[in-house]
């Protein structure tokens, strides 16, 4: 067997998508390399603009990629829960009955958009 050399300084050297080398590693070439390349959604400047805040942008980005734990979510799952909706207690709880279908969502986006000309009914038309 070889005899290592400990007279030479060890290099470390960070290799990403078969590129050369380099002695600087980057987070973002990393995770590049790690993710999948997927296309950006039309929307996406709505959710990640600069002055967004971080929490309020990530539950934008789940449901509207449909990741929210809702009720029959968890149940596919397996989990014994109930599927009713927590907030009318009249319906099964899931991602377009939350946000658009309960009479409590009803109210709410009824009293934010009384000066506005739209109003948004499906996460559907999104995905």
């Amino acid at each position: 067997q070889p005899i290592l050399s400990s007279e030479v300084n060890d290099t470390y050297v960070w290799v990403t998508n078969g590129q050369n080398g380099s002695e600087t590693f980057s987070t973002s070439e990393t995770w590049k390399t790690l993710s999948p390349c997927t296309l950006e959604v039309f929307w996406h400047d709505v959710v990640w603009f600069s002055g967004r805040i971080p929490k309020h942008a990530f539950l934008s980005w789940v449901a509207a990629r449909d990741r929210m734990v809702t009720r029959n979510r968890l149940i596919s799952w397996g989990l014994s829960v109930p599927a009713t909706c927590v907030l009318c207690v009249g319906h099964n709880e899931n991602r377009q009955h939350l946000f658009f279908d309960c009479d409590f969502s009803r109210q709410v986006w009824y009293f934010f958009t009384l000066d506005c000309s739209w109003f948004l009914q499906s996460f559907s038309k999104m995905a």
